[in-house]
Parts: C-alpha cells; structure tokens; sequence
C-alpha cells in the first residue's frame, strides 16, 4: 500500500516538473505531499507541502498546505529539520 502512494507521489512530482507554470503544478505539489505523508514519508512530504506554499502562496493548495504542516508528524519533521542544521553547525 506504502508503494502506490509513493508511485502516486512520483507522478505527482513528475507533472508539476514538467508542467511548472501550469494552473495545476500547486496541486500537483500538494498531492504529492500528501501521497507522500500517506506512505509515511514524511521528510518529502514536508519538503512538498512547503514548496507549494512558497511557490505558490495565493493558491488554494497553499492554504491547504499550511494547514497540514500544523499536523504533529509534520511538526516534527519541522523540528528534525532544525536540529540538522543545529549538527551542521
């Protein structure tokens, strides 16, 4: 089951490469967090939830986006990205 919402997130992924100036790359970007975050994937759907809100701030999908970063798996990963870079340092 984990596979097809990874095989999901890629195609995902692979319209909104394709097509970035389409109408629906932000949905594309916010379908595939969500294929992803439902394969448990979290790092990459953190990374698609915040590239469609920075890409694409005024859509709808953003919005929907932002609200799903606000989720506890979501807000974890935030925290697991920042003590990366507090590592790094």
């Amino acid at each position: 089951k984990d596979e097809n919402f990874n095989e999901a997130g890629a195609a995902f992924d692979r319209f909104a490469k394709q097509f970035p100036d389409d109408t629906l790359c932000s949905d594309a970007l916010f379908w595939s967090g969500e294929s992803f975050r439902m394969a448990r994937n979290n790092r990459v759907a953190f990374q698609r939830y915040n590239r469609c809100r920075w890409d694409f701030p005024a859509s709808d999908a953003a919005k929907y986006a932002r609200g799903r970063l606000a989720l506890p798996e979501m807000l974890q990963q935030f925290e697991a990205e920042v003590n990366s870079l507090d590592n790094d340092n």
